[in-house]
């Protein structure tokens, strides 16, 4: 007489614990769509960023109105009482081009400099005060979008790779092993199949808003130097995948293997995107 299982009963219309990196997957991509929004490889009509003064506060692309034609952009932005005015000629990385500024009636000086890795647009500095006390400055400096200041930015991605190996390291302790095992003849293609996802989204996030072909010299295509490192990602997602398909160890080694695979590749894929989408340049 047959005889059911009640650990299959259990299992019946669950999600099953070997699916758990595929919700990686979908959490990651979905951080560097909402990151590629704001990418300073996106800004590729006028001036980056805005040095001023000596303490170089900064303005960013987003306090600024900015126009290009060809080779030459105009931005503005309201700076004290008067109208800071911007003329940039753009020559290609690795060249910076040309700057000339006005602030009211008055011509300040302009240096400019183009970044190598994700954006198109200058970032020049000012060395004028603009007319403006050190506590203005401190407060233009501090208008600027936190996503925009780097070390605010650093924080942001390690609690977000915190968070996630944490969250992978006791979802699998709760669920591993609750669930039908994966069939033998299944976990091959998992593992596979796992590594070669871990690999394109590895890549994808990199390049979901890489450089414009336009500016020469920035990096870009396939990340060729970083191949060696897009491999490993890929290894130990799989080796996440081989233990939630059964793999040996108890419910202790599986989570503390989903905590070290999950924080390595999403560190190594932040970085990536970072990297690719100019927000380090």
């Amino acid at each position: 007489m047959a005889t059911t299982d009640p650990h299959q009963v259990r299992s019946a219309g669950r999600l099953p614990v070997f699916l758990l990196p595929a919700v990686l997957f979908v959490v990651l991509f979905g951080v560097a769509v909402l990151l590629a929004q704001i990418a300073p490889s996106k800004v590729t009509s006028g001036v980056y960023q805005v040095y001023v003064g000596d303490s170089m506060a900064v303005i960013p692309t987003e306090s600024l109105t900015c126009s290009r034609t060809a080779d030459t952009a105009t931005c503005t932005t309201r700076v004290g009482a008067d109208q800071l005015t911007i003329d940039v000629h753009y020559t290609g990385a690795p060249e910076p081009g040309a700057c000339a500024a006005r602030h009211g009636d008055r011509v300040v000086s302009c240096q400019p400099a183009l970044g190598f890795y994700g954006h198109a647009s200058q970032t020049v500095r000012i060395t004028d005060n603009l007319g403006l006390s050190s506590t203005q400055l401190a407060d233009l400096d501090a208008a600027a979008p936190w996503w925009r200041v780097t070390y605010e930015l650093t924080t942001a991605m390690l609690i977000l790779i915190c968070t996630l190996g944490v969250a992978a390291g006791v979802a699998t302790f709760l669920l591993y092993r609750r669930f039908r095992p994966v069939p033998p003849n299944w976990r091959p293609g998992l593992i596979i199949g796992a590594g070669v996802v871990a690999s394109a989204l590895f890549a994808g996030t990199g390049l979901l808003l890489g450089p414009p072909e336009s500016v020469p010299g920035a990096i870009g295509g396939p990340l060729i130097m970083l191949a060696p490192l897009s491999l490993l990602a890929a290894a130990v997602i799989a080796t996440w995948q081989w233990q939630l398909a059964g793999g040996r160890g108890g419910r202790a080694v599986s989570a503390a293997v989903a905590f070290g695979a999950v924080t390595f590749y999403t560190g190594v894929t932040m970085l990536v995107f970072l990297i690719q989408t100019g927000f380090d340049d």
